[in-house]
This record gives structure tokens, C-alpha cells and sequence, in this order.
């Protein structure tokens, strides 16, 4: 965690930083930049559901929003490994995203 971060992460925020605009290349293109904040937004409202401030409904509604806008990775999971593996895989991906 230590490595990707201080290696990987901070030195690519600091390149992107540099440049004038927005960079929508690999990671940061716009559909991945949407996907995160899908991840940030389920994680809030996860989160406020179990709180009692959101409802529960809400983050039922992000999770299927979040495996639609991930279906290419999703149906790779589902091949890969089955359909417990992608929910999980899915799951832990958003972590990844947040």
C-alpha cells in the first residue's frame, strides 16, 4: 500500500498537476473518473444506510448502477471465476475505485 502510493500514485498526481487541462488517458479517462465516483458516492450512501440517514434503497440502486457501468469487468469476473467471484471481485473493486 505504502509502494503504490508514495511510488505510483503521488508522482502521477504531480505529472498530472504539471499539465495544463484534463487528461483523459488510461485511469483517468472520463468513464473511469465516473466509475469512481460511482464507487465514492455507493460507499457515502453504503455507509448512511447502515447510519439511517440514506436509504436503503439508494445504495441497492448504486450497487446495480456500478456493475452496469463495470459490465465488460464484471462479465470477465464472471468467466474467470463465476458469479460469486464477480460479486465479490466487483465489490472489492470499488475499494480500489475509492
Amino acid at each position: 500500500m505504502r509502494t503504490d502510493i508514495f511510488r505510483r500514485a503521488i508522482p502521477w498526481a504531480r505529472l498530472m498537476l504539471s499539465r495544463s487541462g484534463v487528461i483523459d488517458d488510461l485511469n483517468v479517462s472520463r468513464a473511469e473518473r465516473r466509475r469512481a465516483g460511482l464507487a465514492g458516492l455507493l460507499a457515502l450512501t453504503t455507509f448512511g444506510a447502515f447510519a439511517g440517514i440514506a436509504p436503503p434503497g439508494a445504495a441497492l440502486l448504486l450497487l446495480v448502477a456500478v456493475f452496469a457501468a463495470n459490465l465488460k469487468l464484471l462479465s470477465l469476473f464472471v468467466r474467470r471465476g463465476g458469479v460469486a467471484f464477480a460479486i465479490a471481485a466487483m465489490l472489492f473493486h470499488q475499494v480500489y475505485y475509492c
